[in-house]
């Protein structure tokens, strides 16, 4: 049970990627970007090409203190979650309830 609250907090401590370091990679590969804040969140959004005219959205979510709380990756419109804070660490909760339910 240990192991799973440390995995727990570890999740809440990430702070991820930093804003700053998103916004070189995109500038040193030329790929277009726009940062807008939205709810005491700050949306980082880089927009790039792939062969065979995919277009790859890539957006990242970050809190008021600039830690990274949800990563989304669009290709052609289809939407994948690569990283999301809150989800990760209930599904973890969830899995500990369970746990504990069947364990009574």
């Amino acid at each position: 049970m240990n192991d799973e609250i440390n995995e727990i907090a570890s999740i809440l401590m990430y702070k991820g990627t930093t804003i700053k370091e998103i916004l070189q990679e995109a500038s040193l590969n030329g790929y277009k970007y726009k940062i807008e804040d939205r709810d005491k969140n700050t949306i980082v959004t880089i927009k790039s090409y792939a062969p065979y005219k995919l277009n790859i959205v890539d957006m990242y979510i970050y809190d008021n203190e600039e830690n990274l709380i949800k990563q989304t990756l669009f290709i052609n419109g289809k939407e994948k979650i690569i990283f999301d804070k809150y989800q990760e660490a209930l599904s973890l909760i969830n899995n500990i309830n369970q746990a504990s339910n069947i364990a009574s």
